[in-house]
């Protein structure tokens, strides 16, 4: 039987609906999109992206502030680094929002 390896989660990091993850690290401020499916021992770098939908392989590193996507995900566009913190906090504030009222949704 496979011991369970310890998980670590950074802050700042949103991880959408129907999320399959068995990451053994991510960093801040990263954006696991819905639907994604992170294998294990899969690293994911400060200020990452992994797009809806995704699958990223056993044993990935994403490299930090990259976009990845598809299956497998592979990394598509750059992060803008000055501004992705931001993007992350506003994400979790509506995720908050949405949980505190449900009138408004999603």
């Amino acid at each position: 039987m496979d011991e369970a390896l310890p998980v670590t989660i950074g802050s700042m990091v949103y991880i959408g609906a129907n999320v399959i993850c068995e990451a053994m690290k991510i960093d801040n401020f990263v954006i696991i999109e819905s639907g994604s499916i992170i294998g294990e021992r899969v690293i994911i770098r400060h200020g990452a992206q992994i797009r809806a939908g995704s699958v990223v392989p056993p044993g990935t590193v994403v490299p930090p502030f990259t976009v990845v996507e598809g299956n497998p995900a592979q990394v598509v566009a750059r992060v803008q680094e000055d501004t992705h913190p931001l993007l992350v906090r506003e994400l979790i504030a509506q995720f908050y929002q949405s949980v505190s009222d449900p009138q408004r949704g999603n």
